[in-house]
This record gives C-alpha cells, structure tokens and sequence, in this order.
C-alpha cells in the first residue's frame, strides 16, 4: 500500500471538506463565529475523524443545497450522484427534494406511517425489484448491518428522539411563524427534519443520515 497516496488523499480530503464548510457557513449566515464554533462543538471529530469518507459525501451536498433550494434539480442530482459515488449513505439525498417545503399536516404523517408499513410488508419485492433495476446489493447488505445493529429504543431514547427531532423543530417553525413572522433560509427544510426524526422513533439507525443535514440544523 502506497501511504503516502493514501495520507495525501486523507489530508486533500479533509481539507475540502472545511473549506466547504466554512464556505457554507459564510454563505448562509451572518454570525459566521457562533455557527465555526457550534460546528467544532458537535461536529468537527464527528465529520472529520470518524466518518472522513462520508465527510466528501456531506461536502457535495452542502454545494447542492442552493441547487435545490433553487429547483435546478438536474444539477442538484448530479451532484446527488456524486455524493453517493462516495458513501452509499448519500442516498438519502434523492429522497430530500420529494420532501422539500411541502406542509407538514396530520394526515400526511398517517400517510407516512402507511408507506413505511407497507415497505417492511413488501420489502422482499421491493428488494428483488431494485436488484432488476441494477441498485448495487451493497446497499441493502449495509442496510441490513445498519438495521441489526440498531437497537429498538426505550422509552427515555424515544422521549430524546422525540424532543430533538420533532418537537424542537415544531418550536422553530412556530417562533418563526408566529413570533418573527418571517422565514429563515432553510425555513423548507424543516419538514426533512420532522419527517426523519419521526422515521428515527421506528427506525433508529436513520439517526445516520441527519449528518447531512446537521449544519443547516446549526445555521437554522
């Protein structure tokens, strides 16, 4: 193994990776110190130590952003798929601009659940179907290690998953809507956020794909 390719590979890597970010943080607020610094609190070791892989994976997205946030969706999947090149985990992706600023009601959270029972009831098929179409195995194969070393949540993981995913969104949506009366940048990605954290309750390992999502959370 050549380590040195594979050091400068790691340290090229790592150095995209922050120079997105930081664009990403000055592009979008004006307390750039307070989001740097929320980022190396929660963030930092997490993105650039652990997962460095997916790292490159969450820096493609966080250029797309302005992508969808503009409906240039060709370009935004383009950059999906590249994402997805490098850690299959990207994938999630391809589902944000169907969920993207769409109004969160009760009937479509029930229609939610309906769709995830229904994927568990035919997930055979589902699987077999999306092998025809040429979906790498791969993915289910980490899917499945993902599901089997996912442990169901007790009652205190289920209140925590509750509080930080779906209430704490709703407050902001309401401080937003009815106390400042205005809507932040990233004001239409809070259905993305509610409608995972309500898919964590069921199915904690999705808590993984809230990386791509979690420095919009701290600019929010």
């Amino acid at each position: 193994m050549n380590y040195k390719r594979f050091y400068f590979f790691s340290d090229s890597s790592f150095n995209y990776n922050k120079s997105v970010v930081f664009w990403f943080i000055s592009s979008n607020t004006k307390n750039k110190f307070t989001a740097v610094f929320l980022y190396f609190l929660f963030l930092y070791v997490l993105v650039n130590m652990e997962i460095a892989r997916e790292a490159l994976a969450v820096s493609v997205f966080l250029v797309s952003v302005k992508f969808l946030q503009n409906k240039k969706y060709v370009a935004y999947y383009l950059l999906a798929i590249i994402a997805f090149l490098f850690h299959y985990g990207a994938a999630i992706s391809f589902v944000f601009p169907l969920i993207y600023g769409i109004r969160i009601t009760l009937r479509r959270i029930f229609w939610l659940f309906v769709v995830v029972a229904g994927i568990i009831i035919n997930i055979d098929f589902i699987i077999a179907a999306a092998f025809s179409l040429g979906v790498p195995p791969i993915i289910f194969i980490k899917l499945v290690n993902y599901t089997e070393v996912s442990e169901n949540l007790n009652f205190m993981g289920i209140l925590i998953a509750f509080l930080g995913y779906i209430l704490f969104p709703c407050v902001l949506m309401q401080i937003e809507n009815r106390i400042l009366r205005m809507r932040s940048r990233f004001y239409d990605f809070y259905p993305i956020f509610l409608l995972l954290g309500i898919l964590v309750i069921c199915f904690p390992f999705i808590s993984r794909f809230f990386n791509y999502l979690c420095l919009i959370g701290i600019i929010s």
